[in-house]
């Protein structure tokens, strides 16, 4: 017996819909998108029409249910239920245009909790102009039982008035085991001038942190094919956010309990983190700290087959 494989994601702050980390995988999982503006929401459900597995919400989440306002400024991805810290923005020529309030609108709000009471989530995506640390108060049943990765934007500089950071956001997901993996930043920030090189630059304003559930919480899981499937669901979430080597550590580990991942050969999920597995262990082919022997045998214990030398590697890509 196997479980199932078809993680809930739900994705708070969905302007513009899937987050391109899950855009591979728009047909493999059940999504919900949540956004407190109602033409962008519209837009969604047009988009997403012929898919059953993306779900539109024309919703806020929070820690409370309530109706609030919320400022609609000219940048529309930037809307949000907080206030403008002036003082930070007018530093930065562009952003004061973007958070220029054009309209004040009111949105129902309901917390993670309420609204998926029957449900289990596997992954939360943030990205809510401030109101991240409010949405992870609604979640904390989720957080505690089910949810085994967050994306989240974070912020380095007081954008929003009262609004959490990083080390708030931070701080929360560790008090429910959770673990930072890594920060989606390249260098890059806010540029202040031309005279630089193109390396590192400008003010480090926001970006998005990755965390996953601590790996002794997931691992104390007794049940094996529930250990398998969070496992594979970690493993494609990993991959997805740059932190390959961690998951591969999942995996390995995993195989060390027990488990028999050719179980999972036939479901699509599997075969997707397979085929990223496989283009992996290729580009390492190339570097001299690897022998072909060592990514054999890897591919062996995973997949149960030897890892395919040449013109088999592409065969083998069309198959998955």
């Amino acid at each position: 017996m196997s479980y199932p494989l078809h993680p809930l994601i739900i994705d708070a702050g969905a302007r513009y819909g899937l987050h391109p980390s899950w855009q591979e995988l728009k047909d493999l999982c059940e999504f919900h998108l949540f956004d407190i503006d109602q033409a962008e929401c519209e837009r969604l459900q047009n988009k997403y029409k012929n898919h059953e597995n993306i779900k539109i919400h024309h919703l806020g989440l929070s820690r409370n249910k309530e109706i609030h306002e919320y400022n609609e400024f000219s940048h529309k991805a930037l809307n949000s239920l907080f206030e403008v810290q002036q003082d930070s923005i007018s530093k930065i020529d562009h952003m004061t245009v973007e958070f220029e309030v054009r309209e004040r609108h009111s949105i129902k709000l309901d917390t993670v909790d309420n609204v998926f009471k029957e449900e289990k989530a596997q992954f939360l995506k943030l990205d809510v102009e401030g109101s991240e640390l409010d949405v992870l108060c609604g979640a904390e049943k989720q957080l505690k039982n089910n949810i085994l990765g967050v994306r989240s934007e974070v912020s380095f500089r007081r954008v929003f008035k009262n609004a959490p950071m990083f080390a708030d956001i931070n701080d929360y997901l560790s008090s429910y085991g959770f673990e930072l993996v890594n920060l989606e930043y390249d260098g890059k920030g806010i540029a202040c001038s031309p005279y630089t090189l193109n390396d590192k630059y400008g003010y480090l304003v926001s970006t998005d942190g990755i965390w996953i559930k601590d790996p002794e919480i997931i691992f104390a899981e007794k049940n094996l094919n529930l250990l398998a499937q969070n496992i594979i669901y970690l493993s494609v979430f990993l991959f997805q956010n740059k932190a390959t080597d961690v998951a591969f550590q999942f995996l390995i580990k995993g195989l060390e309990k027990g488990i028999n991942f050719s179980l999972y050969q036939d479901n699509p999920l599997f075969r997707y983190l397979e085929r990223k597995a496989l283009i992996l262990l290729k580009e390492l082919s190339y570097s001299p700290q690897f022998s072909y022997e060592q990514l054999d045998e890897m591919c062996i214990k995973i997949f149960g087959y030897h890892f395919p030398k040449a013109h088999m590697f592409y065969e083998k890509m069309d198959t998955l």
